[in-house]
């Protein structure tokens, strides 16, 4: 869950932008420029182009620190280099911004690197951190992310279905549907899934129509991951089951071969 990555996409970065790499190098860069080498970094990621993107990043690191180091850090989550994302994360929160959401994602870092004590660490700071951002549009995402991995899933709840925005409405009802999942509420976190239209969750969705015996719902669902290649072998192995119970031999049989 990284939430404050520069991707607005802008028109003008299909234009050449060297002159204000060179006055990057200079020390006399402006602020709209950049905002706009941030922006240019995260599409060079996007495309692939990493090595290319992280030296940016660092570059611009020395005119704005914050920003450009938490994107730094997302950037680095992303090629799972856990421990430096973490260093990059705490650079963020050393300047006094971002605190919360930093400390978050520096608690992930964490878990992927099974460190239990670093992992407890940044959550409790970042629950710490939560009422100085009692104003901010994403105060209930946040409030919600750090109950989620504290595993109070009735309190992350709570704040899902009590928002204080409409920013990142896709990762939110994602992460409600994860909480009623394990909460064994399908119908509620299958309501979740559904809102959003995304045929990347059409192996969960399938899974979880089984889960309830819709079987004429769970069919198209995982025959739809099947097609989109989501966990080919879960999805054929799942269909497989459905026919079984549905006595479709053949067809189970087909699935299963």
């Amino acid at each position: 869950f990284f939430l404050l990555s520069l991707k607005n996409k802008d028109k003008r970065l299909n234009k050449d932008t060297t002159g204000i790499e060179r006055k990057l190098k200079k020390n006399a860069i402006q602020e709209p420029e950049l905002e706009l080498m941030i922006k240019r970094a995260d599409a060079l990621y996007a495309k692939g182009k990493h090595s290319e993107a992280l030296k940016l990043y660092d570059k611009i690191a020395t005119h704005s620190k914050a920003i450009s180091n938490y994107n730094l850090g997302v950037a680095q989550y992303k090629q799972k280099n856990y421990k430096e994302a973490i260093n990059s994360f705490k650079k963020t929160m050393n300047d006094f911004e971002h605190i919360t959401v930093s400390a978050i994602n520096a608690s992930v870092c964490a878990y992927e690197l099974k460190d239990k004590n670093l992992f407890n660490y940044y959550l409790a700071l970042a629950q710490s951190t939560l009422p100085k951002d009692v104003n901010d549009p994403l105060y209930s995402y946040y409030y919600a992310l750090v109950h989620y991995y504290k595993q109070d899933y009735f309190e992350a709840l709570a704040a899902l279905n009590k928002q204080s925005s409409n920013f990142y409405q896709k990762e939110k009802e994602h992460l409600k549907a994860k909480i009623l999942t394990f909460l064994g509420d399908y119908p509620s976190a299958i309501d979740a899934l559904e809102k959003q239209k995304d045929p990347e969750d059409s192996l969960n969705l399938g899974l979880m129509y089984a889960n309830i015996g819709e079987y004429s719902m769970a069919i198209p669902k995982l025959e739809l991951a099947n097609e989109y290649k989501t966990n080919p072998l879960v999805s054929k192995i799942a269909l497989g089951l459905i026919y079984l119970k549905q006595s479709k031999f053949a067809n189970a049989g087909v699935n299963l071969k």
